[in-house]
């Protein structure tokens, strides 16, 4: 019998293991831009299933991390995100009433070069660092919330108070003009999200 539990135990142990490397899997494949994004689908798998409820427990549980992108798919309304999110969430798949968050509707993402459009090809900038600015309700940033691109380095720029905005420098792993634009254009879907502005740092001239 002890040895019938110690194996019993042993099974459901692995199969945690797996469910964990499972969904950290899901959620580090935000290193591919998505063409659209669905509120609800915190996995980012292309749609709203038990798996994005299951997400967001695992994430409050410290067992994965939630990036910025994430945490806005689970709460929208950019409100915290907590238990209550992955209820809603089911309450969504049930069809129950009062689900306030549109989980399932798509997000309507921005055109390629809204960040980069006023950008003069004549700027002299820093080929080392963006700038970048968030809404101050996802609290502090780290690198982790940007899978889409290799960063070294994340530092806290200045604080917006009264716009609610916090800025960030972020650190190129490989300096250079096209990685710069490169960089900005890969963060462009982000605009609205959870990204104010993305620029170029220190000196940029606006067309």
């Amino acid at each position: 019998m002890k040895i019938f539990i110690k194996q019993l135990s042993l099974i459901m142990v692995l199969s945690l293991l797996i469910t964990t490397v499972f969904c950290f899997a899901a959620s580090a494949d935000t290193a591919n831009p998505p063409s659209t994004l669905y509120y609800g689908d915190v996995d980012m798998d292309g749609s709203v299933t038990v798996k994005d409820a299951t997400a967001v427990q695992k994430g409050l549980a410290g067992i994965i991390y939630l990036t910025s992108v994430q945490r806005f798919l689970a709460e929208p309304d950019l409100k915290e995100v907590s238990v209550k999110s992955a209820t809603a969430i089911q309450k969504h798949l049930a069809g129950i009433d009062g689900v306030i968050c549109p989980y399932g509707d798509t997000k309507e993402l921005p055109d390629s070069d809204l960040f980069t459009c006023k950008i003069s090809d004549k700027a002299n900038f820093s080929d080392t660092e963006i700038l970048i600015a968030s809404n101050s309700k996802f609290g502090e940033m780290t690198l982790e919330d940007f899978p889409e691109y290799e960063f070294t380095a994340i530092s806290s720029f200045a604080d917006l108070i009264e716009k609610e905005y916090k800025f960030y420098t972020l650190t190129l792993k490989t300096p250079g003009r096209e990685s710069v634009m490169e960089a900005i254009e890969v963060l462009t879907y982000r605009a609205n999200i959870d990204l104010i502005i993305v620029q170029p740092n220190y000196m940029y001239i606006l067309e």
